[in-house]
């Protein structure tokens, strides 16, 4: 083979290493960025959903107690239940 191609396909080969590991690191990087940006809105989901299974809850506790208080509140002054 002759010298002068041979130095042009090593150096076409060492160009092609160079942007084959740039590519990676470009991937990389980008692939960090996604998952960055999904995991800080499944957090927000996920925080916001926690509040109104919070709040839903409580809200039916609050009536259960509330129900409770009527129904006994009713005994306490003579009145029969059912």
């Amino acid at each position: 083979m002759d010298e002068d191609l041979k130095t042009y396909l090593e150096e076409m080969k060492r160009e092609l290493r160079e942007h084959a590991e740039e590519m990676k690191r470009e991937l990389r990087e980008h692939t960090e960025t996604v998952e960055t940006r999904l995991l800080l809105e499944f957090w927000k989901w996920a925080r916001q959903a926690d509040a109104r299974y919070r709040q839903h809850h409580s809200s039916r506790a609050r009536r259960a107690r509330n129900a409770g208080r009527g129904s006994h509140h009713s005994c306490r002054e003579g009145g029969a239940p059912g």
